[in-house]
């Protein structure tokens, strides 16, 4: 439960920043998605339903604050979190060296699905798909993952150090006990 809320309000403090005060940048410096790089990390990191039930309320609250189809991001997120999974369990996803080339390639991905779904959806036109800028944030997305990842992976470090118990030194055989004539 613990791990659940200090990553739901992670993810919530990411979406914040990045929904107010990301705006405010330069647009030639782009845009990165800070939360993405999380769903990255609770993909690959943490339980199987602790992730996927995060994962879907990241993709419910993005929705909300984009203000796109209800579900979209969701279902994209779900999609990458079971795709993730899958190659995780094959692959050595877990190092921080393979972190900004699998944030940009799941940046890639989520975008062009979002983009090929929300069109599907669209009944009065299309979106307008520009590929500089979807270029610009999987590259800040590849920039800001490694420094993110070590940030998520000391939260989860302090979360499992927290939760289990601490274990009693074993008493020696060979120790001196004082009044029972043991020992030396």
């Amino acid at each position: 439960m613990t791990l659940f809320l200090l990553f739901f309000s992670l993810g919530f403090f990411l979406l914040a920043c990045q929904t107010s005060l990301l705006p405010l940048l330069p647009q030639w410096l782009g845009r990165p998605d800070l939360l993405f790089i999380l769903i990255i990390f609770v993909a690959v990191r943490l339980p199987f339903y602790t992730g996927l039930f995060l994962c879907f309320l990241f993709g419910m609250l993005v929705d909300g604050f984009s203000g796109y189809y209800l579900g979209l991001h969701a279902l994209t997120y779900l999609l990458f979190f079971f795709l993730l999974r899958g190659l995780s369990s094959r692959l050595a996803l877990q190092y921080a060296l393979h972190q900004p080339i699998l944030a940009a390639t799941g940046s890639l991905l989520t975008n062009i699905s979002i983009f090929l779904l929300a069109n599907m959806l669209n009944e009065t036109g299309q979106f307008k798909w520009v590929w500089r800028d979807v270029l610009l944030q999987a590259l800040m997305v590849a920039i800001f993952a490694v420094p993110l990842i070590f940030v998520f992976e000391g939260g989860l470090d302090f979360c499992t150090r927290r939760s289990t118990p601490r274990r009693r030194p074993r008493r020696h055989e060979n120790t001196w006990q004082p009044g029972t004539g043991k020992g030396w």
